[in-house]
């Protein structure tokens, strides 16, 4: 599976369909979110007000409802476009972040301009806006392409390198980030300001945590919305099965994958499974592990 590393077995194929791009909200009014635990990859992504909002990536499985559902950024571009024309479940944006995505090879599924299969619950708006895998699949126009892996992974005989590390904590924005790792279910649990951090069906889970210290900008449509600077390279931090690796990730351009090496140069690679990528502020944090 291209954006979970998992081996198919003999005769089977990967889905035969795009990568599905859902902007999921974090606000504390939006939680528990739904779709999380779903998603081959999430990224957290830093926006106004220092509050954090989610760009849930799905392939190789669904969740049906899904939500709630935001706007998009100027920053979701670069983040994204390796994605190879991915399809892009949005709630709208201000006119310069609709431009850049009507530019850009996403096909926008945009809930303002004529997607389908939204809906609004009880919830306060605007943290109340839904939709589900099957209805935003079921719009996938011809053009949207087949994604590529974004990461690299371990084969299945062999381990993850790095050092024994049971947690990690990381500041996105203004959002305390925990993940602790838990043998039991070989999986990482994530906090956040102290707390699990629950979605409907249980706390949010991830089998690899990537972190990557980026810089950030001020949008070029509107100052007040930062912008993470995902072409060009940084520090990164890879936690895997239990272990941590320390290295660099690079992108030469938008539609790269994300590369990621240890000091001398060593790709780090990650075990088969769902990945959840941090954009961490690189001038204000500090990551710590135990």
């Amino acid at each position: 599976m291209p954006l979970t590393g998992q081996v198919l077995t003999f005769g089977q194929v990967p889905p035969d369909r795009p990568a599905l791009v859902v902007k999921i909200d974090n606000h504390p009014l939006a939680r528990p979110q739904t779709g999380l635990n779903q998603a081959d990859v999430v990224f957290e992504e830093i926006v106004e007000g220092s509050i954090t909002r989610f760009a849930a990536v799905f392939h190789s499985g669904n969740s049906n409802p899904v939500g709630p559902i935001r706007s998009g950024r100027t920053q979701d571009v670069d983040l994204l476009s390796g994605l190879n024309q991915p399809l892009f479940a949005w709630s709208g944006g201000n006119p310069g972040v609709t431009a850049a995505i009507d530019n850009s090879d996403f096909i926008s599924i945009n809930a303002v301009r004529g997607g389908g299969g939204y809906y609004r619950t009880e919830r306060a708006a605007p943290h109340d806006l839904y939709n589900s895998t099957d209805s935003l699949y079921s719009q996938a126009s011809p053009e949207a392409g087949r994604p590529d892996q974004l990461f690299r992974y371990v084969r299945p005989e062999n381990e993850v390198g790095g050092e024994n590390t049971s947690w990690v904590d990381v500041l996105v924005g203004s959002n305390p980030v925990r993940w602790e790792w838990a043998p039991e279910t070989g999986t990482y649990r994530r906090f956040q300001s102290g707390s699990p951090h629950m979605q409907t069906d249980g706390q949010v889970t991830a089998d690899n945590v990537v972190i990557l210290l980026t810089g950030y900008r001020p949008s070029s449509v509107d100052a007040r919305s930062p912008e993470a600077i995902t072409v060009g390279e940084g520090y990164a931090f890879v936690f895997s099965d239990g272990t941590m690796q320390v290295g660099i990730w690079k992108r030469d351009e938008n539609r790269s994958p994300i590369d990621l090496r240890d000091p001398k140069g060593r790709r780090m690679l990650i075990a088969p499974g769902r990945t959840w990528v941090e954009l961490a502020d690189a001038n204000a944090n500090t990551v710590e592990t135990g």
